[in-house]
């Protein structure tokens, strides 16, 4: 009987993780820039920073490849490994011109998930995901992030924890998935956390935080093994 209820539960676990999707996401991340700045200490806030800079969004690409497994009606796990891009911009007017300053900042990005399926036919299947992320700057582009970058201040910091919430929907036809998805990357930690010395002087800012919102909309197809 024990035998009988072992070889049951070993069936059970390998058909589990046999059942795996081999998924290709692509699409856009939306991505600004929260720049929380204090003036110098002892100066006039004249010498302070724009703290809405880099606030308005930029377009970048999101790109994974990942693995869905413990593939059951309800739910399943997820697990990516892939490409972010991070960043914001902000507009200047100048007299004769106006210019668009960019920050940009590039990751390779690791995630696994749960995704709560809500079948409302065979085929299609809205769901709701959420989990741990961790992410590596690989890198970077723009006058603050230059100065935040090791080779100056060394305040940029390396790797970014959070996670990332996520709605979509699957479409199953026979052994292919189609499907899209939306994700919020929330954050634990910021982009940099940096505090006011004489090496920041030739930048004209203070202490402060600098952190990221972003989104991504990706297409996902998808090969059940």
């Amino acid at each position: 009987m024990k035998k009988a209820l072992l070889l049951a539960l070993i069936s059970f676990t390998s058909n589990q993780v046999i059942s795996q999707v081999i998924n290709i996401q692509v699409g856009t991340a939306i991505s600004k820039l929260d720049w929380t700045v204090e003036d110098i200490p002892g100066q006039p806030s004249v010498f302070g920073v724009d703290e809405s800079a880099y606030a308005e969004p930029i377009l970048g690409l999101s790109a994974f490849i990942g693995v869905d497994y413990f593939d059951h009606k309800y739910y399943n796990l997820s697990t990516n490994i892939g490409y972010i891009q991070k960043g914001g911009q902000y507009t200047v007017d100048y007299v004769l011109y106006t210019s668009v300053k960019k920050a940009q900042l590039h990751y390779l990005s690791l995630n696994t998930s749960l995704d709560l399926k809500l079948p409302v036919t065979e085929s299609i299947s809205p769901f709701l995901s959420f989990g741990p992320r961790i992410d590596f700057l690989s890198s970077h582009e723009g006058e603050i992030i230059e100065n935040l970058s090791g080779k100056n201040t060394g305040e940029l910091d390396k790797l970014m924890y959070g996670c990332h919430l996520g709605a979509g929907a699957k479409y199953s036809l026979q052994k292919i998935q189609f499907g899209v998805r939306f994700d919020y990357y929330f954050n634990f930690t910021h982009i940099a956390n940096y505090e006011w010395s004489r090496k920041h002087v030739t930048y004209g800012y203070g202490n402060g935080t600098l952190k990221d919102h972003t989104y991504s909309i990706n297409l996902v197809v998808g090969y059940k093994l």
